[in-house]
C-alpha cells in the first residue's frame, strides 16, 4: 500500500512529517515501514504571496505533484502544509474520487476526539491561516470558541515561521518562540493552541513543560496516514 506526500512547502516541514510517520509506524524491521513516495517540490508558488499580492497560484503545480504521485502508484496523497491545505478544494476537483488529505479537517476531528471539553482554541499560522481563518468555521461548527490574536503577535509568528524556512535554528529563535508562547498564555484565555503551520511544529518540538495544550498539525496528519494504512 503506497502513500504519497506532496511536500516542499517547506522542505524542513516535509522532513519533519516524514520523521513523524516513521516514529508513529509500529515496526520491528525495515520492511514493516510504509512505502512512501515524497514529491518534495519547493518550487510550488508561495501560497501566502498568492493571496497577499496576487502572484501565481500554487494550484497548478500542486495538481502536477498529485498527478506524479498518483501515476507512480500512491493510493492517497497527504499534504503537510496548512497554507497549501487551504487550496485543496481546488486541487481535488481534478481528482474527484482520489483521496488528498490536508492538515485542517484531520486536526479538527482529532481535537474533537481527544479534547472535546477544552473549548477555547487559538490557531497560529502564516497569513492564510491568520487572515482567511480556514479553521474557524470548522471549529465553531463543533462547539469550539475561536480565539484570534492581535496583528502584532502575528508579525512575530511569521518571523518565527520564516526563520525556520531560512535554516535559522539558533537558540535565539527558540527563545523567541518561548517568549511568544508566554505572551499568548498571559494575554489570552485559551485551552488549546493549534500549530497551524508545520514550521511552527518544528520549533515547538524543542519546547518543554508547555503551559497549554499544543496540537501539532504535522503529527496529527502523520497519525492519520499511519492509521489509514494499518486500520483501513
Amino acid at each position: 500500500m503506497i502513500q504519497g506526500i506532496l511536500g516542499g512547502m517547506g522542505p524542513y516541514a516535509t522532513l519533519a512529517f516524514f520523521n513523524k510517520v516513521l516514529d508513529l509506524t509500529p515496526v520491528e524491521k525495515d520492511s514493516d515501514h510504509i512505502h512512501l513516495l515524497i514529491d518534495n517540490n519547493p518550487k510550488v508558488p508561495s501560497r501566502n504571496r498568492h493571496i497577499l499580492y496576487g502572484e501565481e497560484s500554487p494550484v497548478k503545480m500542486m495538481i502536477e505533484s498529485v498527478e506524479r504521485l498518483k501515476s507512480q502508484g500512491a493510493e492517497a496523497v497527504y499534504v503537510p502544509c496548512n497554507s497549501a491545505s487551504y487550496f485543496l478544494s481546488e486541487v481535488s476537483t481534478r481528482f474527484p474520487d482520489y483521496p488528498i488529505v490536508g492538515t485542517i479537517d484531520p486536526t479538527v476531528d482529532w481535537l474533537q476526539s481527544v479534547y472535546p471539553d477544552e473549548k477555547n482554541v487559538m490557531v497560529l499560522g502564516a497569513h492564510i491561516v491568520y487572515q482567511l481563518e480556514p479553521y474557524k468555521q470548522l471549529l465553531e461548527a463543533v462547539g469550539y470558541s475561536y480565539i484570534k490574536h492581535c496583528a502584532e503577535t502575528q508579525l512575530e509568528v511569521e518571523r518565527l515561521i520564516y526563520g525556520v524556512k531560512g535554516k535559522n535554528f539558533d537558540p535565539e529563535l527558540l527563545a523567541r518562540c518561548e517568549n511568544l508562547l508566554r505572551h499568548i498564555v498571559s494575554n489570552y484565555s485559551i485551552d488549546v493552541l493549534v500549530l497551524g503551520c508545520t514550521e511552527l511544529c518544528i520549533l515547538f518540538d524543542a519546547l518543554k513543560n508547555l503551559p497549554v495544550i499544543v496540537v501539532d498539525t504535522n503529527a496529527v496528519l502523520a497519525k492519520k496516514l499511519v492509521t489509514s494504512v494499518y486500520e483501513g
